[in-house]
């Protein structure tokens, strides 16, 4: 996949299910992540990272581009398919 000039920002640690919290327990708030897909679900969304095996829940995380601007995933075509209804 192209890079897609896209960080995510640990913010919340609580938010998720137990294997969510379970896969940030041991990084401190404020990691970031570089991120290299995303898929956004009727009920459900998760990234995957660069290095990492597993998806992360985006719901602990913000969103940011290569600048530190703040990016809303959820309201961007190129992240969310739903957006092309």
């Amino acid at each position: 996949m192209d890079d897609l000039h896209l960080w995510a920002i640990l913010t919340n640690k609580e938010n998720g299910y137990d294997l969510d919290k379970s896969l940030v327990r041991d990084m401190p708030l404020g990691t970031k992540l570089k991120v290299v897909n995303i898929h956004i679900g009727g009920h459900s969304s998760a990234f995957e990272a660069q290095g990492y095996p597993l998806s992360f829940n985006t719901v602990q995380f913000g969103f940011v581009d290569d600048d530190g601007e703040l990016v809303n995933i959820f309201k961007e075509k190129r992240f969310n398919p739903y957006l092309d209804w």
